[in-house]
């Protein structure tokens, strides 16, 4: 999960974002006026939670026999909608690619 190389499929993917954006949860309810230890929890779980996801992007786009450097044209705004579609909705090469063989 940490790694940045191999590949991963779409399921695997949603269900990693999934599963980041509900760690977030309890700060986003409690807004500007979060308990210490919703804040603490919040900044525990900030970096591992960030290197998670630009990881499963690029081993996201390995699956697409993509570089992961793609995933630089998010930070492009109105680009980035469509790398996030890209990434969500695509599918990967069924066959072994240079990043590694088939996750399935």
């Amino acid at each position: 999960m940490f790694s940045f190389k191999g590949r991963t499929r779409r399921t695997r993917y949603w269900l990693i974002n999934i599963f980041i954006a509900l760690l977030f949860v309890p700060a986003n309810i409690e807004g500007d006026y979060m308990s210490d230890g919703v804040a603490i929890f919040t900044l525990l779980i900030f970096i591992p939670a960030i290197w998670i996801m630009l990881a499963n992007a690029v081993k996201r786009f390995h699956d697409m026999g993509r570089s992961g450097w793609y995933y630089l044209f998010s930070i492009i705004p109105i680009i980035n909608i469509g790398v996030a579609i890209y990434l969500g909705f695509y599918r990967g090469e069924e066959c072994d690619n240079k990043y590694g063989p088939t996750p399935y």
